[in-house]
């Protein structure tokens, strides 16, 4: 038996110093490596700080920061519960297999917030989006984005009344904020500026105020009324 063990070992010592040798030993390596980082990174995912962390309620802290407190089912998010990560972002609502789903409210790091519905970790339904400044939007959600009618309720108190498609203004009285950071507050017909608007630079300065006309400015047309 010795004999056997000295043979092999001494037939897998010539055999690494061969090419091949060599090149197997570095995938074996390599696979090695890849499952040991695979199962550390499942047996260390989270660390249970209280309670029943598999089935129950449970205070949880992930890898990164992020803390979860709440009801989970198969040590995910299922129920009530809350979480937060170091970034700011924070959830206290309801959860389905580890995913926002059901009723709950979300506030972002830069302090703007959602109330509403979710569905599989996006705005779904009926919510309240509301900006730092204070102006909210009530609409319906779809895909995380407003997708129907929604009124714009601004901090100086004008609501603005309109029907929403992805995320966009479509008809009626909104307000879009373009990628240059201009803001345009007025009437819409069909997604474009339509009747009465405002357009103004992201400090607040008017660049243009009257009426528009198939999405361009129109200060000869026939007067619309003001928002």
């Amino acid at each position: 038996m010795l004999n056997l063990l000295s043979y092999s070992k001494a037939r897998f010592q010539i055999f690494t110093k061969t090419k091949k040798g060599k090149i197997y030993g570095i995938l074996l390596i390599a696979v090695i490596l890849f499952f040991s980082v695979t199962l550390y990174m499942r047996v260390t995912r989270f660390e249970c700080l209280s309670g029943d962390c598999e089935n129950g309620f449970a205070k949880i802290q992930y890898r990164g920061g992020s803390y979860y407190e709440g009801y989970v089912k198969n040590s995910h998010p299922d129920g009530y519960g809350l979480f937060k990560n170091e970034e700011g972002h924070l959830y206290r609502g309801e959860w389905k297999r580890g995913q926002k789903q059901g009723k709950g409210f979300y506030r972002y790091p830069d302090g703007s917030s959602y109330s509403g519905f979710f569905l599989n970790n996006k705005k779904h339904g009926i919510g309240q989006f509301v900006w730092r400044d204070g102006s909210t939007l009530n609409s319906r959600w779809n895909e995380d984005k407003p997708d129907g009618a929604g009124r714009l309720i601004l901090t100086d108190g004008i609501k603005l009344d309109g029907v929403y498609r992805s995320g966009r203004i479509f008809d009626g009285k909104g307000a879009f904020i373009y990628p240059n950071g201009n803001i345009y507050i007025g009437s819409w017909r069909a997604g474009k500026r339509e009747g009465y608007g405002i357009l103004q630079d992201e400090s607040g300065k008017i660049i243009y105020k009257g009426n528009w006309k198939k999405d361009i400015e129109a200060p000869n047309s026939k007067k619309e009324n003001e928002l």
